[in-house]
């Protein structure tokens, strides 16, 4: 008995939902599925990391997110609650993992930079404020911990409200209200505050 191959054409698929039902139909392999999800998404992703990371640094990280997507994309998990037309959750994805890609990156880079400052003290730079500094050592520090503490569902708020998206969007992405989803960024928040408070001494 023949197997039944893919028959849809990828570049007829014109939103990410599309290509979502015809993957779970088998009506587009793996391969053809991604790459039209790349045809989707990949200026997306590559718009949110050039607003923060320069053009060099986004080009190597935009790479690494596609490729863990793509090991991801392979034994993809087709939710219903995720299935309505409006949702994205590939999308939502990615940015989660652009945001990990680039806080690993980050807290690298930074690695790096205290190793050389230990070996010749460098003369701070004017134009780097220690209010900007602390900011973006807490971010990577929060990333770290979120992993640790948060649930799935914390974390996956707290991404895509890093990742920029609207409290619309979020709740569209995260297949559930806009109030639970911000319920659940906000529980993320509090349980970081909680860890990242000094812990009191007893006299």
């Amino acid at each position: 008995m023949e197997t039944t191959r893919p028959v849809r054409d990828r570049n007829s698929l014109t939103d990410e939902q599309a290509v979502l039902r015809a993957r779970q139909a088998g009506e587009l392999s793996v391969e053809d599925s991604f790459r039209a999800l790349f045809d989707l998404h990949a200026r997306a992703v590559m718009g949110w990391l050039l607003v923060r990371v320069p053009r060099d640094h986004a080009e190597d990280l935009f790479q690494e997110i596609w490729a863990a997507f793509f090991v991801r994309w392979r034994t993809w998990e087709f939710r219903e609650s995720v299935s309505a037309p409006e949702a994205r959750p590939v999308l939502s994805f990615l940015f989660r993992t652009a945001a990990f890609v680039r806080g690993g990156q980050y807290r690298r880079k930074r690695q790096r930079e205290m190793r050389e400052e230990e070996a010749s003290p460098a003369i701070p730079d004017a134009s780097s404020t220690p209010a900007a500094l602390d900011a973006c050592v807490q971010l990577g520090r929060c990333l770290d911990l979120a992993a640790e503490v948060c649930s799935p569902e914390e974390l996956d708020a707290l991404l895509a409200k890093l990742a920029g998206l609207s409290g619309e969007e979020m709740s569209v992405s995260l297949g559930v209200t806009a109030a639970i989803a911000d319920h659940r960024y906000r529980s993320a928040v509090a349980r970081l505050r909680r860890h990242l408070q000094p812990k009191e001494t007893t006299s």
